[in-house]
């Protein structure tokens, strides 16, 4: 199983395509989303960034599709059965589930994913969560 994240920048709350991260100089290299990367030449000139590790989040894939096959990540929101979760980690299980947005005691196995929708990151979509913002 190979590792994958995503950035969220914070200072723009912007999920990006992370291209390498450089655990010994605490460095992230990321392009956007949009970018798909099949080899380094494909990414255009200046559309690579670089930032430190105090300037981004890393979001893990979680090695699960939603229902249309898009990769789901820690703290996306996922629609389901109309409810709206978000993707957290317990960090005494060492797992992944899914946190109701509505505060109640609905948290659900990650597993359930598969059958709910993904509609972005948290971050970049609080309108969701909280009307008006």
């Amino acid at each position: 199983m190979k590792t994958k994240f995503r950035g969220l920048i914070k200072a723009e709350k912007k999920v990006c395509r992370v291209l390498m991260v450089d655990w010994i100089f605490k460095d992230i290299t990321v392009c956007p989303l949009e970018i798909l990367v099949t080899e380094p030449k494909d990414i255009p000139s200046g559309a690579v960034k670089n930032y430190s590790f105090k300037e981004v989040k890393l979001l893990t894939y979680i090695n699960i599709k939603d229902k249309n096959g898009r990769e789901v990540y820690y703290q996306d929101l996922i629609k389901k059965d109309n409810t709206t979760y978000t993707v957290e980690f317990d960090k005494a299980e060492g797992t992944f589930y899914l946190k109701s947005t509505l505060n109640t005691i609905d948290d659900i196995s990650v597993i359930g994913v598969a059958k709910g929708e993904t509609l972005g990151n948290v971050e970049e979509n609080l309108h969701i969560l909280i009307p008006n913002k």
